[in-house]
Order: C-alpha cells, then sequence, then structure tokens
C-alpha cells in the first residue's frame, strides 16, 4: 500500500465518523501528513541533481490537502467550533495550513472560477482557530517553509 493510499484509508474512516464526531474525524486525517516536518522537502538526488521523488511527494501533499478539505467542508458548519477545540495546538497550525490552501483552490466551470471547497466552511474554520489561538497559526502560515 502506497503513502497515498494509506492517506486515502485515513480519509474513508474520517468520512465514517464526521457526522458523530467531527473533531476526531479531523484528528484522523491530520495525524499521518507530510508536512509534520521539512524533511519531506529533504530529499535525495540522482547524479542530474534533481530530487528522486519529487513526483510522489507532489503527489502526497495533494492526496493530503484533498483527505484534510474533504472531511473538514464535510462538518456541519455548527459543529466546526467544538472540532477546532478538540484539536492539539499544532494540529490547528496544520489546519490553518490546509484552510489557506483550501482558499486557493479553484476550478474553472464553463469559463468563470468556481470554488473547489465550500469557502463558508473555510472561513468559519479559520474565524474558530483565529478566536482560540489569535494571528500566530495566519503568521506561521504565511511564512512557514513547510508546503501543504
Amino acid at each position: 500500500m502506497s503513502y497515498c493510499d494509506t492517506l486515502r484509508s485515513h480519509m474513508d474512516a474520517a468520512m465514517s465518523d464526521v457526522k458523530s464526531k467531527p473533531g476526531a474525524a479531523l484528528k484522523t486525517v491530520l495525524d499521518e501528513l507530510p508536512v509534520r516536518s521539512k524533511k519531506i522537502g529533504e530529499q535525495p538526488k540522482d547524479k542530474e541533481g534533481k530530487k528522486k521523488f519529487e513526483n510522489q511527494v507532489q503527489e502526497a501533499r495533494d492526496v493530503a490537502a484533498q483527505c484534510v478539505l474533504t472531511v473538514l467542508c464535510a462538518i456541519e458548519s455548527n459543529k466546526i467550533p467544538t472540532a477546532i477545540k478538540e484539536l492539539t495546538d499544532d494540529e490547528r497550525d496544520t489546519l490553518m495550513k490546509f484552510v489557506y490552501r483550501g482558499f486557493g483552490e479553484r476550478s474553472v466551470v464553463d469559463d468563470k472560477p468556481k470554488a473547489t471547497y465550500d469557502c463558508n466552511i473555510l472561513l468559519k474554520t479559520h474565524e474558530e482557530i483565529s478566536k482560540l489561538m489569535g494571528n500566530g497559526p495566519i503568521i506561521r502560515t504565511i511564512h512557514t517553509r513547510l508546503e501543504v
């Protein structure tokens, strides 16, 4: 089983819990992510100086973002504050990174930009994290070298 398949299985497990235990569902997908350290960017290089696993790393990041944002957007709006309070500070920081990535994910339908994820949920999550932790997560998200 590849790393991306493992992430998808975490998402499937979280989606089954998202209605009854939204905080636990978020924890499930936030536990095994490729953004926990800078080491994901430190890869062996081939003879030409290119990173050997660059495609797999980007795929893992994309799948991780899809998993987190899919589970987040499946949570009912009124349950988001409770779910955010159940997370640790590190998990909230990581979630904020994914919220910003979700803001940037756009698709084009009929020549008009359309949000891929529910921006209302993303804004509500952003607001709740900011209420609990202040501006720290925003600053860390903008200035971090860790990509999600």
